[in-house]
């Protein structure tokens, strides 16, 4: 059944997030729940460790640096983008992207990494390895690969062929689920251009599975711009969903789907007192207690939400954004207080 909910105020409900441990990061920012910058580092995507370290992504490399800012490690060439993610067992799930030759032309396609705390690079998929599969599948085709110009490449046309938002491993189900592969320590990756979310297999050597299971026409048109798809222990996906290019009157909706993408559980939108569209990117973080946080970005500005499971406004955050970032992809909560304990300030 679709719910659509109207934001509404809802007292003494902030349940989840407080002032003592819990901080907003957006790229490399990290923010106080007054939306106040308190510490900002040179770089598009950071993932912060309880010691003071962090990782950074900067341009194309991944680098890690001490509780002092040092450098100590780099990793070249990675081209991480748009989240940094835990696995299960606490390891880096990194988003980024090859230039590979097909057909004697330049292009992007997307890869995915598994990185240790330490730097160690233990799994790496590019979805070059599935070709077949994408082709099979229809999901790219002979066509795509004949329009590619003569002269491309990801660094000076960004031509992409594959190009992925959100990158998770599912966690213990508390449930047996319908869709066998929807199993514990298989990974959930989701491509808003590619209209699916691919299923790996523990191991993050093959695609074993695609949901929606069918490229349905009448299925397909509410999935092409999604940004951010989670799995959660109860078999369901959690969705930032974009835009349908479909619509007339297009909005933006957080909704939770099955693991087949069959039933939508929940649907939350919001028409008044600003319609929410966020076209070009966005992201969405749930919690224990069933809220949501969500960020939007509309025309040249970002808001940040919290609501509760009924789709009521807990509290709209009113973020200070500094000068030097351009562009918000999304924001989400994390426990910094001993990051932010350990770290020495620049």
């Amino acid at each position: 059944m679709l719910i659509s909910f109207t934001l509404l105020l809802a007292e003494n409900n902030f349940l989840y997030l407080n002032s003592s441990s819990n901080y907003l990061v957006s790229h490399c920012v990290v923010f106080n729940l007054s939306g106040e910058p308190i510490r900002n580092f040179n770089g598009h995507i950071c993932h912060f460790f309880p010691d003071g370290s962090y990782f950074v992504a900067h341009k194309s490399d991944l680098i890690k640096r001490n509780e002092r800012n040092r450098e100590i490690l780099k990793l070249v060439k990675i081209y991480p983008h748009h989240q940094i993610n835990l696995s299960n067992n606490m390891n880096l799930l990194i988003m980024g992207s090859d230039t590979v030759q097909i057909k004697q032309k330049l292009v992007r396609m997307d890869v995915l990494y598994i990185i240790s705390p330490k730097g160690e690079i233990l799994k790496k998929f590019s979805f070059q390895q599935s070709l077949d599969f994408l082709i099979k599948n229809n999901i790219l085709s002979e066509d795509t690969f004949d329009q590619i110009p003569e002269n491309s490449s990801y660094t000076e046309n960004h031509l992409e062929l594959l190009h992925v938002n959100s990158f998770y491993q599912i966690p213990k189900q508390n449930k047996i689920n319908s869709n066998k592969f929807f199993k514990e320590n298989n990974y959930v990756v989701n491509s808003s251009n590619a209209s699916h979310v691919f299923v790996l297999n523990e191991s993050l050597d093959k695609i074993v599975a695609l949901i929606p299971k069918v490229k349905d026409k009448n299925r397909i048109k509410f999935f092409s711009i999604i940004h951010d798809v989670q799995p959660t222990p109860n078999g369901e996906l959690i969705v930032y969903n974009n835009y349908n290019v479909h619509d007339k009157n297009p909005l933006s909706k957080i909704e939770i789907y099955d693991s087949n993408f069959e039933k939508t559980l929940f649907s939350y939108t919001r028409e008044n007192p600003e319609r929410f569209l966020s076209k070009i990117a966005g992201g969405v973080q749930f919690f224990s207690d069933g809220t949501f946080l969500y960020s939007e970005i509309i025309n040249d500005h970002s808001k940040v939400h919290y609501i509760n499971k009924k789709g009521e406004l807990i509290k709209t955050f009113n973020i200070k954004w500094p000068s030097l970032l351009k562009g918000v992809q999304e924001m989400k909560a994390y426990d910094l207080a001993s990051f932010i304990k350990f770290n020495i300030p620049y």
